[in-house]
């Protein structure tokens, strides 16, 4: 009953896993495909297309080519982590005049699968942490930041702030109660750096809410330049993509994980593999006296007490021959009369059984007298050699 218990117990397991997993599944797919979080090419609602499209509208010159050519460049959230050789130039083009909106990347589980222990230099360069904390949905705009136009309050709807043990950075929008910021500033060289952890400022769901707006359009009154440009290089990773590295953020590369997990949940809660040893029981060893009492009980079912007689009188035969040193064919009063000589003993102790084993068949009980007379005899302290 326990085992049958066990098998049904991990068989409901596995159900529950694979129900489970196919309403994620489902769910998964009633979302539709995600886009990459802040992509100026990209229309979703964590996309920045409308950033991009709106700028445009109002006279700016857009390019996705990154700094070149560009007063104002946004670097938002990218994918594929900053090398050094490319953060030492993209701050060098800041030194020499020009404007950086920097959103740092989020340390979420896919990035950490794609790019495992791969250091953002650009993040360390500006000396800027990225820290968890309380839900913010409204925080409040510096007022003598956001004057062109007049801004107050921002949504930003994030957990994520800002710090920096630089004294160079001011904070601009702050959440009253919590530490960090949301959004941050600091001049470098003849130009400037804004950095912010809130990605509603700039998406397509949140560029339009409230004073959102007024963030991007006090930093370009500021910088006073024509040409914005989107970096876009590192929304996407460069190289050949490896088996792995698709199979980690591709859907069906978790399926396949999920289904290795829950077989292997399954062969846990189900097998006896992974429990202790289950030794067989074993019997007791048996003695030399078992041995002896079943051969006599084979040999009284099979009647063979003749059999039995003629080798016992074999046996007692060649003991005593060995004994006095003599043959063993010798005639059994022969054998009798030696026995007498050496231990002066009475010669029928050994004659008469020794006789009655070599005569005529004797039953069961009679066998066992002589032999046990036999055995008497040769037993005797005062008959051993």
């Amino acid at each position: 009953m326990k085992a049958l218990a066990r098998r049904h117990g991990a068989l409901a397991l596995l159900v529950l896993l694979v129900v489970a997993g196919a309403l994620i599944a489902q769910g998964a797919a009633a979302e539709g495909p995600r886009g990459i979080a802040l992509s100026s090419a990209d229309s979703d609602a964590q996309g920045a297309l409308a950033l991009a499209s709106w700028l445009q509208e109002i006279g700016y010159r857009v390019s996705r080519d990154g700094v070149r050519n560009a007063q104002v460049a946004f670097v938002l959230e990218p994918v594929r982590a900053y090398d050094l050789e490319e953060a030492r130039g993209l701050l060098a083009w800041v030194e020499a005049g020009g404007t950086l909106v920097y959103v740092p990347s989020r340390l979420d589980l896919p990035r950490m699968f794609i790019e495992p222990g791969r250091a953002d230099h650009l993040q360390q360069a500006l000396g800027l942490q990225v820290k968890t904390g309380q839900y913010v949905d409204e925080a409040e705009g510096w007022e003598a930041f956001f004057k062109q136009p007049y801004g107050r309050r921002f949504q930003v709807r994030t957990f994520r702030r800002l710090e920096s043990s630089d004294n160079a950075w001011l904070p601009i929008i702050t959440s009253p109660g919590t530490s960090g910021a949301i959004a941050l500033t600091r001049q470098m060289g003849a130009g400037r750096i804004y950095a912010t952890s809130a990605e509603s400022l700039l998406d397509n769901a949140g560029i339009g809410q409230w004073d959102n707006r007024s963030f991007v359009l006090n930093i370009l009154a500021r910088q006073g330049g024509q040409n914005v440009g989107f970096e876009q290089d590192h929304h996407s990773l460069i190289g050949r993509p490896q088996l792995i590295d698709v199979a980690r953020s591709s859907p069906w590369g978790w399926g396949v994980a999920y289904a290795a997990l829950v077989t292997f949940l399954f062969l846990l809660w189900g097998g006896r593999r992974f429990g202790p040893v289950l030794a067989p029981d074993r019997p007791p060893a048996r003695g030399t006296g078992e041995y002896a009492t079943a051969f006599a009980g084979l040999l009284q079912r099979a009647r063979a007490a003749g059999w039995a007689q003629t080798e016992y009188a074999r046996i007692f035969r060649t003991r005593l021959a060995r004994r006095l040193g003599a043959s063993p064919d010798v005639p059994a009063e022969r054998l009798a009369g030696l026995y007498g000589e050496r231990y002066r003993r009475d010669p029928g102790l050994i004659a008469d059984p020794l006789q009655a084993l070599e005569g005529r068949p004797l039953g069961e009980r009679a066998l066992l007298s002589q032999v046990r007379q036999l055995e008497m005899a040769l037993a005797d302290p005062s008959a051993k050699g």
